[in-house]
């Protein structure tokens, strides 16, 4: 799931290969899945016609404090920045969890309704602007999937928990004819 795992089964993999006594191997493909998004991401823009522009992380940042700062709470608020930081947090989270915010506008206290306008100004702007942000990222690419290359397995490691924007873009994957395992042991990538 991040860096540290990726390393870590790179070097166990090796390691296991060595003491089978070999040599040499062709080393199997193992990134985090911000890794995996960011190389199906640089595939997509030389395959798609017009591609977004894809914000970075102090661009989404900037975008947050303006939406903020032009909403009708910003007059209240006593840390913009800090909650620009809070709210994009919240969106990466909502939107993989895919919470549906007309419901959090409907039933939620004054601080979710707040978010929830904000979340929308947010995603307005962005489709406006023809820009992705990070949390959108899996969505895009999963309406690509056709374009993209993509490996005839793959084996998910150090997930706790598979959110519902995952899961479609590994479905995704398997409607192409990719097949899909969750491990948790370095012995099941030797068959990559």
């Amino acid at each position: 799931a991040g860096h540290r795992l990726a390393r870590h089964l790179r070097q166990d993999y090796d390691a296991m290969q060595l003491s089978g006594g070999l040599l040499a191997w062709p080393a199997p493909t193992i990134v985090p899945w911000a890794g995996w998004l960011d190389a199906l991401w640089q595939e997509a823009i030389y395959s798609t016609p017009d591609p977004p522009v894809r914000l970075g992380e102090w661009q989404e940042r900037i975008l947050w404090e303006r939406v903020i700062d032009e909403s009708p709470q910003a007059a209240q608020l006593l840390q913009k920045r800090a909650t620009a930081v809070a709210a994009s947090e919240a969106w990466e989270l909502a939107t993989a969890w895919r919470i549906n915010f007309d419901r959090i506008e409907q039933l939620g206290g004054e601080d979710a309704r707040a978010f929830a306008l904000w979340a929308r100004a947010f995603r307005e702007r962005c489709a406006t602007q023809h820009w992705l942000d990070t949390a959108t990222l899996p969505d895009y690419l999963r309406g690509r999937m056709d374009l993209l290359r993509l490996p005839e397995r793959l084996a998910l490691s150090g997930f706790d928990e598979i959110t519902p924007q995952q899961q479609d873009l590994l479905d995704a994957c398997q409607t192409r004819g990719r097949s899909e395992e969750h491990t948790s042991e370095l012995q099941s990538l030797t068959n990559l």
